[in-house]
């Protein structure tokens, strides 16, 4: 599978059960890819969802923070 088609699976899950995932912060969660060192980084926000980041998890774990 390639990294591509991982993420659009990741997104449709968080999209179909979005708190089903790990807080990273007050307002943002974390879903981990299966096949990659990656997460996506979101929010849930009224009738959206929010990608903050595609978080590589070998980086600092709290670089994405200042893009809030």
């Amino acid at each position: 599978m390639q990294f591509k088609e991982e993420l659009v699976i990741d997104l449709k899950r968080i999209k179909e059960f979005p708190e089903a995932w790990q807080r990273v912060s007050s307002k943002s969660r974390r879903c981990r890819f299966d096949r990659f060192p990656c997460g996506l980084v979101y929010q849930v926000r009224a009738e959206e969802l929010l990608v903050v980041a595609v978080m590589q998890l070998s980086k600092e774990p709290s670089y994405w923070v200042k893009r809030l």
